[in-house]
């Protein structure tokens, strides 16, 4: 019986652990002459993926599409110093804002995972390929009540993962600041 226990146990722990949003990005993936070559001048962001609201916690999908266009346009546009101008394609793919429930049973966080891509903003030309971003905010990980008494407004934790997802796409392009 107890192996049973320790099973279950061990598997609960796997999912809170599945719903996190993952280590944040070290380095850049871009090689050093290309993003030395590169300046973001503007940001196209979609939600379309995320359909109507997010999913646990419901935000509007019009709402994401704000929190996360505002800091993309402040952290990534006018970022770099070189002479291609490019624009920052993000595609939100799902967002989930933790529940109560979900907070209880199996902690997590709430999490954000987009792809992240960039163009030439003259010919459309594909400089980077979409890819992996995901973010998390609010939430602890261990679950219990401590997890729901830790939970902020399901804006709040949507606002600090369309920050967290711009810090984490910056360092994807760019690698992480010194």
């Amino acid at each position: 019986m107890n192996v049973i226990r320790r099973s279950v146990l061990m598997g609960v722990a796997a999912l809170g652990l599945a719903a996190c949003a993952g280590p944040a990005p070290t380095g850049s993936v871009l090689e050093e002459t290309s993003r030395a070559n590169l300046k973001i001048v503007g940001t196209d962001v979609s939600v379309d993926k995320i359909g109507l609201s997010t999913k646990g916690r419901p935000v509007p999908a019009d709402r994401v599409d704000e929190l996360v266009t505002a800091f993309a346009q402040q952290g990534l546009v006018g970022q770099g110093a070189g002479a291609r101008e490019v624009n920052a394609v993000i595609d939100l793919e799902s967002v989930n804002v933790i529940t109560a429930g979900q907070s209880i049973l199996i902690g997590g966080e709430s999490v954000m995972a987009g792809k992240l891509s960039l163009v030439d903003a003259r010919t459309g030309d594909e400089l980077m390929p979409p890819t992996d971003v995901r973010a998390g905010g609010g939430g602890w990980v261990l679950g219990g009540f401590v997890a729901v008494a830790a939970r902020d407004e399901a804006e709040t934790e949507v606002s600090q993962m369309a920050q967290r997802f711009v810090e984490r796409s910056k360092t994807l392009v760019f690698g992480a600041e010194e």
